[in-house]
């Protein structure tokens, strides 16, 4: 079966996370990428914000690269709403930060949802800095995505409240417990 490399730099990068997505997904390693950096800057219709790559010379973002079976391809479209909200794009990447560029996958935010106002909810965050953890990107990748303030989740938001379940269950199946300073509100 053909696969195909994937960038993963925000909630994805949590093997557990991906894996209910992708189950095929597989993880090759942590890697870099040059002119890009992680921002919470995309309008979720949860009403958060969830992280996208924004180019900028001089910057560096680290992810995750994971090899995943070409069939599921749609799938991952779909959970990152491409190409309406997401376009996939391929960038390379250099494995551990080092060596040869490799040509992956990933999602940039389009133009239309980005946003500088919002946050990202606490579980969201969460998903973010559990993967950067989990598979050991360097600590100023891992201070990025976990500090900063949240948003508090609306009353009754039935999105919200699931896209929560479904985060806490991937971290719990990683064995990951919410920082203290982001409760899940």
């Amino acid at each position: 079966m053909s696969r195909f490399v994937y960038f993963a730099y925000g909630s994805n990068m949590l093997t557990q996370r991906l894996a209910a997505r992708c189950p095929s997904a597989e993880v090759i390693g942590r890697a870099e990428a040059t002119g890009v950096y992680v921002s919470y800057c995309l309008a979720s219709s949860d009403g958060s914000a969830k992280a996208g790559l924004r180019r900028a010379t001089g910057k560096t973002a680290w992810g995750v690269l994971f090899s995943i079976d070409l069939d599921e391809s749609g799938v991952l479209d779909r959970f990152e709403g491409a190409p309406k909200v997401y376009q996939r794009a391929q960038i390379d990447v250099r494995p551990d930060g080092s060596g040869a560029p490799v040509s992956a996958a990933t999602y940039l935010p389009q133009p239309g949802y980005i946003v500088e106002n919002r946050l990202p909810y606490a579980w969201y965050r969460a998903l973010c800095a559990g993967g950067a953890r989990q598979h050991a990107l360097p600590e100023g990748a891992v201070a990025l995505l976990a500090a900063g303030q949240n948003m508090k989740m609306p009353v009754g938001s039935v999105r919200a409240v699931e896209g929560q379940r479904r985060a806490l269950s991937a971290l719990d199946a990683a064995g990951i417990a919410l920082d203290q300073e982001a409760p899940v509100s």
